[in-house]
């Protein structure tokens, strides 16, 4: 029997910053948690000019710590787990949204 680790969406989202400075040590980023009803989802803003490729590289690192998954043609949010170092964990963000800010 494994246990599943829930990691807080602030938690999460210092992993998220993290997991960015590591391939981009050089780019200023924004990582903002928004907590609401049922929910919270994480903002990373881009502060650094960069290609597009680079943007999407970004946006591919930070999504693999979202919690939930969403299909829009039946209206279904799932919760899902991942694993970490061998351990199933839940991200505490349900979503992670990429955002240019320059």
């Amino acid at each position: 029997m494994t246990t599943t680790l829930d990691i807080s969406a602030t938690d999460t989202a210092k992993m998220v910053r993290k997991a960015i400075k590591n391939a981009y040590p050089m780019a200023k980023i924004s990582v903002v948690t928004d907590k609401y009803s049922m929910g919270a989802a994480i903002n990373v803003t881009i502060l650094t000019e960069m290609t597009n490729e680079q943007v999407a590289d970004v946006t591919d690192i930070a999504r693999q710590f979202e919690g939930a998954t969403f299909d829009g043609t039946i209206d279904l949010k799932e919760y899902k787990v991942s694993v970490l170092d061998g351990q199933d964990v839940r991200f505490g963000a349900d979503f992670i949204f990429t955002h240019k800010g320059w």
